[in-house]
């Protein structure tokens, strides 16, 4: 079952993480949190999950998670870690990988999804132009498409460029 994009077990997973207290100070962002407040209509096949310095240890949060996949009958395997990174494939009904990774703070109020909290729609908007300005994935196109189309263009663009010096319209505009 699909529930505004993301799968049961998608689901499961986000809300087995959240229900951890190692979860604290994690949100869920990205394509996962557009898609779990019904903003963008699409699929994915991971799931972001984002804290800030200070805020959640990825490494306890990790292994609290893989712990609680394996009372639930899911196998957890760490494909990639570091200091601030740490890339779960977990296999139960399906395959989803989780990412959880520092990044910078939320600077609006977080809401609550479907899949758990998550980044602000008018947050997430700034964050996926500056993903769609630094890697130019398929879906960043997509998901800023949809996004721009429900916020204001330029004060968007206004907004991505405060928090990010890097950002030029000028090469954004070439993409």
């Amino acid at each position: 079952m699909t529930t505004a994009g993301l799968n049961s077990f998608q689901i499961a997973i986000a809300n087995l993480f959240f229900s951890l207290p190692e979860s604290q100070g994690f949100l869920l962002a990205g394509g996962g949190a557009l898609i779990a407040q019904g903003i963008v209509p699409r699929v994915t096949e991971d799931l972001d999950l984002f804290t800030s310095r200070g805020r959640g240890d990825i490494q306890v949060a990790s292994e609290a998670l893989v712990a609680a996949t394996s009372t639930r009958g899911w196998h957890a395997k760490v494909k990639r870690t570091g200091k601030e990174f740490r890339r779960l494939e977990i296999t139960g009904p399906d395959v989803v990988i989780v990412d959880l990774a520092v990044d910078s703070p939320a600077a609006c109020t977080p809401v609550v999804s479907i899949a758990g909290p998550s980044f602000a729609p008018e947050e997430l908007v700034i964050r996926k132009t500056l993903a769609l300005f630094s890697r130019a994935e398929p879906r960043d196109f997509v998901d800023v498409f949809v996004l721009h189309q429900q916020f204001d263009h330029m004060e968007t663009l206004e907004k991505v460029a405060a928090a990010d010096t890097g950002f030029t319209l000028e090469v954004f505009a070439q993409m």
